[in-house]
C-alpha cells in the first residue's frame, strides 16, 4: 500500500487489535515523506516500511503512460511525465543515498527509460544500498539489457496488462 503520514498509526492500530491478520508492508508515497526518520525496514514482522514509492507516468488505458511515440490509435498522445526525467534522477538518488528501497510506478517505454537512468545514477554512488524495483506494464524486450546490467527487480503487471489488451480488442471490435 502507498501510504500518507497519517495512514501509520491506523495500521498500528489493526496490528495491535488484531484487526489486520495479514503481513503488511508499506511503501509510502515520496510525496509524503520528506524529513520524516523513517526508512526501508522499520517495523516488526506483521507491520513493516517497504520501499519509498515514486510515480513516474500514469496508465496505458488511460493514455497517460509516457511513451516515446504517440499511442496507436491516438498518435498525437504521448502520455504523462509525473516526474520529469532530470527530478526523476535527483529524487531517487537522494532516496538511495538516505537508505530506501526505491520502486517506481513506469509503464510506457519512455517512463521506463527514465527509470532506469535514475536507477542508474543512483547505483554509481552506492551498489550496496538497498533493492531498487519497478513495475511496468509493457514487457520490452529493448529495456531487457540494461534492466539485467542494473540488477533490478522487475515486476511486470501481466494480469492488468491482459485487462488492458482484452479492453482494447473489445474497443476495436465495437469500433468496426
Amino acid at each position: 500500500a502507498v501510504m500518507a503520514t497519517e495512514m501509520y498509526a491506523t495500521y498500528q492500530e489493526g496490528i495491535d487489535d488484531r484487526s489486520i491478520r495479514v503481513r503488511t508492508r508499506l511503501f509510502p508515497g515520496w510525496r509524503f515523506v520528506g524529513d520524516l526518520p523513517l526508512r526501508t525496514g522499520l517495523g516488526g514482522d506483521m507491520l513493516s516500511i517497504g520501499a519509498l514509492k515514486f510515480v513516474s507516468d500514469g496508465s496505458i488505458q488511460g493514455y497517460t503512460a509516457c511513451l516515446c511515440k504517440g499511442y496507436h490509435d491516438r498518435p498525437d498522445v504521448n502520455g504523462t511525465e509525473v516526474i520529469p526525467a532530470a527530478e526523476l534522477i535527483q529524487l531517487v538518488t537522494e532516496a538511495h543515498r538516505k537508505g530506501w528501497q526505491v520502486a517506481v510506478h513506469a509503464n510506457g517505454d519512455q517512463a521506463i527509460d527514465n527509470t532506469l537512468d535514475a536507477f542508474e545514477a543512483a547505483l554509481e554512488f552506492d551498489t550496496d544500498s538497498p533493492v531498487m524495483r519497478y513495475h511496468l506494464a509493457l514487457a520490452l524486450d529493448a529495456l531487457g539489457e540494461k534492466d539485467r546490467a542494473l540488477e533490478l527487480l522487475k515486476e511486470e503487471q501481466d494480469s492488468h496488462l491482459k485487462l488492458v489488451l482484452g479492453l482494447s480488442l473489445i474497443h476495436l471490435l465495437l469500433r468496426k
